[in-house]
C-alpha cells in the first residue's frame, strides 16, 4: 500500500494546491488585477469585509483590488496585471505602490516597467467561462489513482491520453463510456497508460466517464473512475488562441494558466505549470501544481 502513495500523494497535493488558490468568479467590481510573479518578500494592504485595512503576504495568483497598497522589500520583485490599464506592472523593491481603477501608481521607489496585455487576454481573464476550478479525485484513498483525464476536467483535445497509478503493475480493464451509458471502448491494458486507437476521437462537447479495474494479488477487486468532458471546437480554438509563444515571460504563462483553470482545463493547466516551474524553479507554488 505504501507504493500507492507514490501515485496518490502527488494527485492529493495537486488537488489541495488548486483548492488553495483563489476561487475564480466574475468577482466584485473593485478587483482590477492579479499577482503574476513574486520574488522575495512583499505585502499587500486591502480593505476587508468590515472596510478595515488588512495586510497580507503578497502571493502568486492573489487578486488585487482598487485601493490596495503594495509594498516590496529591497531587491524583491513582483509583477501585477491591471485589467483596466491593459498592462503588466513589473516592480522592483524597495517600492510602495497604490492600485486604483486606472492603473498602479508608485508612491515611493523606482518606476515600474510596463508591458501591454492583449485585449483578448484581458477579456478572457476578466470574464472567465467558469468550470470546475478545483477537482476531486474519486480514486483518493483507493489503490488506483485516476491521473488524467482528471475528474470533472475539460479536455482541450478529443484524443486525451489516459493515465492512472496503482501499487503493483499488471493487467487493467479500462472502460470508456459516453454518458449516460454508451460504451465507447473496453480494453485490457498491460501498464498504466492507454491511448485511443488510431482514428478514434471523442466528440467535442460530450461528457464521458472512464474507469479502471483490476484484481489485487490478494484476490480483492480494485477499481476507480472519473468523469470528464471534451471542449467544443469553439472552446478549444479560443483557449489555444490565447496560448503564449514559447519565448513568453512567466507572467504571460501564469495568466494563461489561470484562464485554463477557470475553464476547468486542469490537465492542460498542469502541463503549463511544468513550463512555468522549469522557467522559474524559485517561484513558490509552481512546483506542486506541476506534478
Amino acid at each position: 500500500m505504501k507504493t500507492a502513495w507514490r501515485w496518490i500523494l502527488p494527485a492529493l497535493l495537486l488537488a489541495c494546491a488548486w483548492a488553495a488558490l483563489p476561487a475564480r468568479a466574475a468577482g466584485p467590481s473593485e478587483v482590477v488585477g492579479m499577482v503574476l510573479d513574486v520574488q522575495g518578500a512583499g505585502e499587500v494592504v486591502q480593505k476587508g469585509r468590515d472596510n478595515k485595512d488588512v495586510a497580507s503576504k503578497l502571493q502568486l495568483l492573489a487578486y488585487v483590488k482598487a485601493g490596495a497598497r503594495i509594498k516590496l522589500d529591497a531587491a524583491s520583485k513582483a509583477s501585477v496585471s491591471h485589467y483596466g490599464a491593459r498592462l503588466i506592472y513589473q516592480m522592483t523593491g524597495p517600492v510602495m505602490a497604490e492600485v486604483d481603477n486606472d492603473g498602479v501608481k508608485i508612491i515611493s521607489g523606482k518606476a515600474p516597467v510596463t508591458r501591454s496585455l492583449a485585449e483578448k487576454v484581458v477579456q478572457a481573464a476578466v470574464n472567465p467561462n467558469l468550470g470546475a476550478a478545483a477537482f476531486k479525485m474519486r480514486a483518493l484513498g483507493q489503490d488506483i489513482a485516476m491521473l488524467s483525464p482528471s475528474n470533472r476536467s475539460k479536455q482541450v483535445t478529443p484524443r486525451p491520453r489516459f493515465q492512472w497509478g496503482a501499487p503493483e503493475p499488471g493487467s487493467f480493464q479500462v472502460t470508456l463510456t459516453e454518458l449516460p451509458d454508451t460504451v465507447v471502448q473496453r480494453v485490457t491494458v498491460d501498464g498504466m497508460a492507454w491511448d485511443l486507437p488510431a482514428g478514434v476521437k471523442l466528440v467535442p462537447g460530450r461528457d464521458y466517464r472512464w474507469s479502471v479495474s483490476a484484481t489485487a494479488p490478494d484476490g480483492q477487486p480494485r477499481s476507480a473512475s472519473a468523469e470528464f468532458s471534451i471542449a467544443t471546437q469553439a472552446e478549444a480554438d479560443s483557449v489555444l488562441g490565447l496560448r503564449p509563444p514559447a519565448s513568453a515571460s512567466v507572467e504571460e504563462w501564469v495568466l494563461y494558466v489561470v484562464i485554463l483553470r477557470d475553464r476547468g482545463m486542469v490537465d492542460e493547466a498542469r502541463e503549463v505549470w511544468r513550463i512555468i516551474a522549469s522557467q522559474r524553479p524559485d517561484l513558490s507554488g509552481a512546483n506542486p501544481l506541476a506534478r
